[in-house]
């Protein structure tokens, strides 16, 4: 059996983990203020930070500090492995859209959920339409997603965008004549914002008539 850690030692040790935790958490915050990223605070993060709240009380957002009780000790050092062991404390380095491998950060889980998603468009559809990581991350970032998700599940609105998308060029001249755009100032954002709408507004019977 393995000798028990006096306090002195499960401190140090949880000191040691406690400043990397914070280091990731400082680089996730920094992160989170590029567009590309604003999903960076959710996830492990969020996670992490309702520990912190039911630990150390509201107003504390980091690990590091000294605690002298051997039972809370061991349930903040419990938090702090559990964040530095979730794929989403860390924005990763980003690879390949195939042969990533394991999930490693943020973007390598958007990898592989743009890769799964797209394996059953293939499969459930009758587009040939894929989502590119860029794509899927920016999509499930989209604020009308988030709201409409609730109610109707993702997979759901996620068929009627790659439906949808298969007549994007339908739906980039409807933009066009709407906002009086050059094709080229259409983003694919704004793609996909028109076609929420249209589920938004008219709801699925009426979406479905139009694929």
């Amino acid at each position: 059996m393995a000798e028990r850690l006096t306090l002195k030692e499960l401190q140090d040790a949880y000191k040691k983990e406690a400043k990397r935790a914070d280091q990731r958490m400082r680089e996730l915050e920094r992160r989170s203020n590029d567009p590309q990223y604003k999903a960076a605070l959710d996830w492990s993060y969020a996670r992490a930070q309702d520990d912190l709240s039911a630990l150390f009380g509201e107003n504390v957002t980091r690990f590091d500090r000294k605690i002298n009780d051997r039972r809370k000790l061991n349930k903040a050092m419990a938090s702090v492995k559990a964040f530095l062991n979730s794929d989403t404390s860390t924005i990763g380095k980003g690879k390949a859209l195939r042969g990533i491998g394991e999930t490693q950060g943020i973007v390598e889980m958007y990898d592989k959920r743009a890769i799964a998603f797209n394996d059953w468009i293939a499969k459930n559809t009758k587009t040939d339409f894929q989502f590119t990581t860029e794509q899927f991350q920016d999509f499930v970032q989209n604020q009308k997603y988030q709201k409409m998700r609730q109610k109707y599940g993702s997979d759901v609105i996620l068929q009627r965008v790659s439906n949808r998308m298969k007549n994007k060029n339908n739906i980039i001249r409807m933009i066009q004549k709407e906002q009086h755009r050059a094709k080229n100032k259409i983003t694919d954002r704004m793609v996909y914002n028109r076609i929420l709408r249209e589920i938004e507004d008219k709801g699925f019977s009426a979406a479905e008539d139009l694929l």
